[in-house]
């Protein structure tokens, strides 16, 4: 109905709703409706801003916070941190893009004032992305040493490793932490996918003989014939590596 040219307040926050879940959100048009948006309610506004809110630096999103009161009476104290964090986090995505680092600490500073108790995370995570970014070996350990504490989950750690990996190849410092991070998890794990990197991770780490004996014992541990029969490769990998 927008995009007919029907500009009504309904359909514009339909229009904007269909936007961010497309991940297609202008703020052209956001700031050119609010722009020339005639007779608009004081609730209507308030209601436009947080659909419209998207990015913590601009506009928008600071006539947002203006209303910060009548937010959360509307919709919540939880919705209104996790908008926060979501504009925040678009905004050191472009601070990354264009490597701008005041940008990424306006958005951490954001977060922390207004983001509730996920900011701390949140600021890992955005300091961490920043300097992979930047290839700066340094402050990724630095962070993920303070990351480490979060990351309860295997997957989460799984996926640490490979973006480091990735970035930084075979870092001694990495693999180090990686081993770290790693070693508890694998000791008991029966997933395919952690038994083959904490493997190829040994291997790198010069630790074949460690390496061949995890594996083994891996396997042994196993149930699922699948996996079993892919552990049978990764032994033959090790050894062929020795």
């Amino acid at each position: 109905a927008y995009e007919s040219g029907d500009r009504s307040f309904e359909n514009m926050v339909n229009y904007l709703d269909a936007l961010n879940k497309s991940g297609k959100f202008s703020l052209k048009i956001a700031n050119e409706y609010i722009r020339e948006a005639e007779g608009l309610t004081e609730a209507q506004k308030t209601e436009f801003y947080f659909k419209a809110a998207n990015e913590s630096d601009s506009r928008l999103f600071e006539e947002m916070l203006r209303r910060k009161t009548e937010v959360i009476k509307n919709s919540g104290k939880l919705a209104f941190e996790e908008k926060v964090l979501a504009a925040a986090g678009k905004t050191v995505d472009k601070a990354i893009e264009y490597e701008n680092e005041r940008l990424l600490k306006d958005a951490i500073e954001v977060a922390k004032k207004h983001g509730g108790n996920n900011s701390k995370l949140f600021a890992l995570d955005a300091k961490m992305n920043w300097a992979f970014a930047q290839k700066d070996v340094k402050a990724v350990l630095k962070m993920a040493k303070k990351r480490k504490a979060y990351m309860v989950e295997p997957k989460d750690k799984i996926k640490w490793f490979k973006q480091a990996e990735l970035t930084f190849s075979n870092d001694n410092s990495i693999m180090e932490f990686s081993y770290d991070l790693l070693q508890e998890d694998s000791e008991t794990t029966e997933d395919a996918e952690l038994i083959s990197i904490f493997t190829k991770l040994l291997v790198t780490m010069g630790k074949k003989e460690q390496a061949l004996l995890y594996v083994t014992s891996a396997r042994e541990r196993v149930k699922d014939a699948r996996t079993k029969s892919y552990l049978k490769n990764m032994i033959r990998y090790v050894e062929s590596s020795m």
